[in-house]
């Protein structure tokens, strides 16, 4: 029943996914023009590679270790802080980097590198693979879904004309760092307190350089 649960909450969002752009590509396309469109491709292009950078491979890695751990819940909480101080300690040095060659070669578009800086942040405190790895997927579906539905609808309110690109490239980041946000009170009765003289978030870097490895060849 679990998994015909998991499957049909993952079905139903996989749909709205494919409505969303339906729905805002042509408007978003008319409004801003080919040209501020452009920009926003261009921009997102770099940073994607950096959030995925300060990724490594976490996600598919994390979601993995915690599906091992899970009846456990002292060394699933174990596992799980040491993941995710990595993710931060990573993505943090991700967003370093990201801003040293923004601030150092960009001169037009910086107001948008910076802006896209949200997505990085926000996947460096994202922990949708602990739920998932719980294979938990009715709280990482029901939050993408509120959030993809309410960025849709500031769009359509505030993105206007082609002097908002800002405004929409500070929406998009913005609903996906929210996202990240919302998932951490979840974790109040899931996870426990673990020492940090117990905590060892290196060991897995390893693991998660190989994931991420096979990822960018992919």
């Amino acid at each position: 029943m679990k998994i015909i649960k998991n499957y049909l909450y993952n079905a139903g969002y996989q749909i709205l996914l494919m409505i969303a752009p339906i729905l805002t590509t042509p408007y978003v396309s008319r409004v801003l023009g080919p040209h501020n469109n452009g920009i926003n491709t261009y921009t997102n292009g770099w940073v994607t590679f950096f959030y995925l950078l300060g990724q490594l491979g976490i996600s598919i890695y994390g979601n993995r270790e915690i599906a091992y751990k899970r009846e456990n819940k002292y060394e699933r909480s174990k596992v799980f802080w040491e993941i995710a101080i990595l993710q931060l300690i990573t993505s943090a040095t991700s967003l370093l980097i990201y801003l040293f060659v923004v601030f150092l070669f960009s001169t037009t578009f910086k107001l948008y590198f910076i802006l896209q800086a949200l997505w990085i942040i926000a996947y460096g405190i994202d922990i949708s693979w602990y739920f998932m790895g719980l294979e938990d997927f009715k709280k990482t579906v029901t939050r993408n879904t509120i959030i993809k539905i309410i960025s849709i609808f500031l769009i359509f309110l505030l993105v206007k004309d082609k002097n908002d690109l800002s405004k929409y490239i500070f929406l998009i980041g913005f609903s996906q760092l929210l996202g990240s946000i919302s998932l951490w009170p979840y974790l109040k009765n899931s996870i426990e307190w673990v020492r940090l003289k117990n905590i060892n978030p290196f060991q897995h870097l390893t693991c998660t350089l190989k994931v991420g490895t096979c990822m960018f060849l992919l």
